[in-house]
């Protein structure tokens, strides 16, 4: 959920990476960094689960009615034992940015993850038709990997916003951000009773 800070003049919305483990989400931040400038990663370490770290990427925008509009891009662990910290991390996101793997043999992982995504949503109270979810169908240069519709018809029946991208390879990566920020954007304008000519 969006926060308002009157001082500043801004709105700090949240965009989450999910994905099941070693699908990419971290490689797409570390990637993020290196290529636009002014952002810069912060590790946090996540609360009751010492071995993991979340990965923050704040990013700030400007808004036409004088304010700013300040997004916090996190990613969360993605491996079995660690729902606890998901599900933490995913009370009220403004958007979501699913990173699903692309090679064949990942495809239960992808399914998965998506279905614990949309439990763990229910579980804070949320629905997943509620959250604007954009998927990025990381690894595309491998060779043995899903076709694209192959992808679509596995993870994208409710017709998200889909991405294709080469996290490492710094591929494809902005796309899916930009549609998460774009989508996160109106959505906190629009809770926030932002004046009309700031959703333009």
């Amino acid at each position: 959920m969006a926060i308002t800070n009157f001082a500043l003049r801004r709105y700090i919305a949240e965009i989450v990476y999910c994905g099941p483990g070693l699908c990419g989400k971290t490689t797409t931040l570390e990637q993020l960094e290196s290529q636009v400038a002014g952002l810069r990663l912060v590790r946090e370490d996540t609360d009751g689960e010492r071995t993991v770290f979340f990965d923050l990427l704040p990013v700030v925008r400007p808004l036409p009615n004088g304010w700013t509009l300040q997004f916090n891009v996190k990613t969360v662990p993605g491996e079995v034992p660690y729902a606890g910290a998901r599900q933490q991390n995913l009370r009220d996101p403004d958007a979501v940015v699913f990173v699903a793997d692309s090679h064949y043999a990942r495809d239960k992982a992808n399914l998965v993850a998506l279905d614990e995504l949309r439990t763990t949503l229910e579980r804070n109270g949320r629905s997943i038709e509620e959250v604007p979810i954009i998927l990025q169908y990381n690894k595309q240069d491998l060779t043995h990997i899903l076709s694209w519709d192959a992808m679509q018809e596995m993870l994208n029946s409710a017709d998200w916003p889909a991405f294709g991208s080469i996290a490492h390879q710094r591929k494809g990566i902005l796309p899916p951000l930009e549609a998460a920020m774009n989508a996160a954007e109106r959505r906190v304008l629009a809770r926030v009773g932002a004046p009309a000519e700031a959703l333009t």
